[in-house]
Formats: C-alpha cells, sequence, structure tokens
C-alpha cells in the first residue's frame, strides 16, 4: 500500500554504513595479498592483459626491474624496451634451484 508520507532519509547513517562495507571488503582482500618489496636488479613475471586461454601461459618473463617508482609502478626492460607497468601486474620470479 502507498501512503502520502513524507520518507526521511539518513544519508550520514547510509554513508557510512557504505564505508564499513568498502572497509570489509578492502580488508578481506587484502588479506591474501602477500606484501613484496620491489628493488632495481630483481626478476619479476609480467601478467598478460585480456582473456587468457586455457593451457597457456598467464604470464610472460623474468624481466629485470631497471627503476622503482613511489607511485606503485617500476620500470622494467623487456628485451631491447623499457617499459613503465603497475605492480599489481607483477609476480616476483624466483629461480630454481637443483
Amino acid at each position: 500500500m502507498v501512503l502520502p508520507i513524507q520518507f526521511q532519509a539518513d544519508w550520514a547513517h547510509i554513508k557510512l554504513r557504505k564505508q564499513e562495507s568498502i572497509n570489509q571488503s578492502n580488508v578481506q582482500e587484502n588479506s591474501k595479498r602477500i606484501d613484496h618489496d620491489y628493488q632495481v636488479g630483481d626478476k619479476v613475471l609480467l601478467e598478460k592483459p585480456g582473456i587468457i586461454r586455457k593451457m597457456t601461459q598467464p604470464r610472460t618473463g623474468p624481466f629485470e626491474i631497471i627503476k622503482v617508482h613511489t607511485n606503485g609502478t617500476v620500470r622494467i626492460r623487456r628485451n631491447h624496451v623499457t617499459e613503465q607497468v603497475n605492480i599489481r601486474r607483477l609476480t616476483p620470479y624466483f629461480e630454481r634451484s637443483n
């Protein structure tokens, strides 16, 4: 039933609940993340963009880090080209020892 009454939304409470939901989601997502500080000279693997088909390698590399920036990006050397990429696209590369 629809009644002709005024509805008063508590926007401060709605905003607070939304921010709490965002914070909780952020904590849950970051709990699985492994913290890693990249250094110049480290080897990394670069994630391929787009949709990856089955049975293909999802990453390319290893590539060497040339410079680490403070804004969450690093400069890597890919063959004869240098490229600045976000650290979210990188995975640390560890060489296997036999």
